[in-house]
């Protein structure tokens, strides 16, 4: 288990179930040492393998989906011969489509009120064939393809069909997925501003609705790491990176908090947790983290100062690639830009 300062880290929670081994633990001075990373590139997904791809890319698509018998050949055929990308096209497309508010139900047998799903191959849904084909890609190698397959053989065993899948499997496909680079989690950031016109010798909170508020004892805590003022919700943005494929990860939901001081004069790159809870408190330059270490992940949480155009943004790198966060307004006491 990880250590955690006994003046900062102690409000910060584990989550239940820690189910991945980290991909390195990540120190940070709790003085707040400018921060200085690299910008980690996650493997290619299945949508940006296929813009490049010869048979698949560009106009090519669109060609080959208003002849579907001949669409479906070309991509068995492919798949057939161990073609990566036509694996994971055809093992996707016979996932049977999920109701989109009744989570592991399956549409439109569970929900005929939902709108019906576009079906490029004319295939028949099978969560065997589905699971046949993804296992195949996940072989070569392919994390997303483990993921996907993960959260298919759940599906299939909460289906009200039969099945000899097992729980084990999940979990196995899960952890695989992570070995192969594809690392999803629950992720949920939010993003707070640090107004100095408050209280210089501690720190209180705004309103904000309940579930983000801060606690006393944190707000004690995130003063001695060096904060002063008000602190003021500025929004959040839950599951960044998600699709409808990958809508069950594994682990509980990863609260990350970012509170936005003094504006940075650059993008500042910093990991993101890995299944644990993680503050950060950016100043200038410089971050502080509680805790101090954590487990982390290769992909980053992006600060970006304000513009004159922009406020500022915390943003977490989806497993695509992208980023998705929320931004918050910059006090002009502090955003070194003119007050309006």
């Amino acid at each position: 288990m990880m250590e955690l300062n006994s003046s900062i880290g102690v409000f910060m929670r584990w989550p239940s179930l820690v189910v991945a081994v980290p991909l390195f633990v990540w120190p940070l001075n709790l003085l707040g040492q400018e921060v200085t990373h690299s910008m980690y590139i996650p493997p290619p997904t299945l949508e940006q393998m296929m813009v490049d791809d010869p048979t698949f890319g560009g106009a090519n698509l669109w060609r080959l989906a208003a002849d579907p018998p001949n669409f479906r050949a070309i991509v068995e055929q492919q798949a057939a011969s161990g073609k990566l990308v036509a694996q994971m096209l055809l093992g996707e497309t016979y996932i049977p489509p999920e109701c989109t508010f009744l989570p592991f139900k399956i549409a439109p047998g569970d929900c005929p009120q939902d709108p019906k799903q576009p079906n490029l191959l004319g295939l028949t849904p099978s969560f065997d064939l589905a699971i046949h084909w993804l296992t195949l890609a996940s072989e070569q190698g392919n994390g997303e393809a483990s993921e996907i397959l993960a959260q298919v053989i759940e599906r299939a065993i909460r289906s009200s069909n039969a099945s000899h899948y097992q729980m084990a499997e999940v979990a196995r496909y899960h952890a695989f997925a992570r070995s192969q680079g594809f690392d999803l989690q629950d992720d949920e950031i939010s993003c707070y501003s640090l107004d100095p016109s408050g209280p210089a010798d501690r720190l209180i909170m705004a309103a904000a609705p309940a579930e983000y508020q801060l606690t006393p004892q944190e707000l004690d805590s995130l003063h001695a790491a060096g904060a002063s003022g008000t602190l003021r919700w500025g929004g959040d943005n839950i599951r960044p990176g998600w699709t409808n494929l990958l809508q069950h990860p594994e682990g509980p939901r990863v609260h990350t908090r970012v509170i936005l001081g003094a504006p940075a004069s650059h993008e500042l790159l910093v990991p993101m947790g890995n299944r644990v809870d993680v503050t950060y408190l950016q100043q200038g330059d410089r971050i502080v983290t509680i805790p101090s270490t954590y487990p982390a992940l290769r992909r980053v949480l992006s600060i970006r100062p304000p513009t004159a155009d922009e406020p500022a943004a915390a943003l977490l790198q989806g497993v695509d690639g992208q980023f998705g966060g929320c931004a918050t307004r910059t006090f002009p006491s502090q955003s070194g830009l003119p007050k309006p």
